[in-house]
């Protein structure tokens, strides 16, 4: 208790808070039809957070990120391996620039489960995961 008393103490009467929503989605697939190495994978990822600024140059944000990923791979004509997986955890984003749009961010999943399908055996897969990367966002402007 005496902690939350004492950061409400040093939290700002004013609050200057930004949000920020982001969601990627990535699909890929490469096929080889070929009568030695005939093959198909196909991959989907999606990421997704939700956050706020936590500085006063709204620079930093803090929150919380949802990853889901699924892969499938077929060769000749055995069944295929596939896996998904879902993890979610909190983020951390950091804008470089006044602009916004260059940006390093650190994620930590503490909860990660999914399914792995491999040689028609079917496994739980559990644990945690962490992430860094960095990335550049582009302005877009639509004019009527």
């Amino acid at each position: 208790m005496r902690f939350l008393i004492i950061a409400l103490l040093f939290l700002p009467l004013n609050s200057w808070a930004n949000f920020i929503l982001q969601y990627g989605l990535n699909y890929s697939s490469q096929a080889d039809g070929s009568s030695s190495g005939e093959f198909e994978e196909n991959r989907i990822f999606h990421k997704g957070f939700i956050g706020a600024s936590i500085n006063g140059e709204r620079t930093l944000f803090f929150g919380w990120n949802i990853n889901s990923w699924t892969s499938s791979l077929s060769q000749g004509t055995a069944d295929a391996d596939t896996y998904s997986i879902l993890e979610m955890g909190p983020r951390l984003q950091w804008f470089v620039n006044d602009n916004h749009n260059l940006y390093f961010t650190a994620e930590w999943n503490p909860y990660a489960t999914g399914e792995r399908d491999k040689a028609s055996t079917s496994k739980d897969i559990t644990g945690s995961s962490i992430g860094f990367g960095f990335g550049y966002r582009f302005k877009i402007n639509i004019i009527n």
